[in-house]
């Protein structure tokens, strides 16, 4: 038997026939209580996520809240959020978020962006570049801030690869329109 309203809500969903907005309100409603058990807000999240697996909305709520609540599986939502919905630049963002928040190699992070603008799917898409090239953008400035000081003179050249990325992406850009 389910408990704490679960049943309920559980009936709801199969009376709206598993809508991805039925699966969200349900989502919501787990997610109302201040410590949510993760276990089953995950099975619900993969739930839903095999039914409509290109909805980027529910790809985000899952990566927030993994982000929150179940962090050794983060990353894992993060790849399969990508490949379920590879035009999704703010699914793409968001991995690069998670990696660094992560702590994952700077190389790892990096691969990222170019496998992201690699898919070619952002080519026609100016907001998607520019929302992964900012994401890439901003990690690579809070690393230079993080591995320089403002006496070391090393301080500009820290920077140089967040310019360098800045410039590809308004190569990109301008090659796109």
């Amino acid at each position: 038997m389910i408990d704490d309203g679960r049943e309920q809500e559980e009936a709801k969903l199969a009376k709206r026939g598993s809508a991805d907005w039925a699966f969200a309100e349900y989502i919501n409603w787990e997610l109302e209580v201040k410590r949510p058990r993760v276990q089953a807000v995950t099975s619900l999240f993969q739930r839903a996520t095999a039914l409509h697996w290109q909805n980027e909305e529910l790809w985000e709520t899952w990566i927030e809240f993994a982000a929150q609540h179940a962090k050794a599986s983060l990353l894992e939502v993060c790849e399969r959020a990508v490949k379920a919905v590879p035009a999704g630049a703010g699914l793409w963002a968001a991995y690069l978020r998670a990696a660094e928040a992560t702590q994952q190699p700077s190389g790892a992070v990096l691969g990222l962006i170019d496998r992201a603008i690699g898919t070619g799917l952002f080519e026609k898409n100016v907001d998607g570049l520019v929302t992964v090239y900012e994401a890439g953008a901003g990690f690579l400035r809070r690393e230079a801030e993080q591995t320089s000081r403002p006496e070391d003179e090393r301080e500009g050249a820290a920077i140089q690869p967040a310019i360098k990325l800045l410039k590809q992406a308004i190569a990109k850009i301008n090659a796109s329109e």
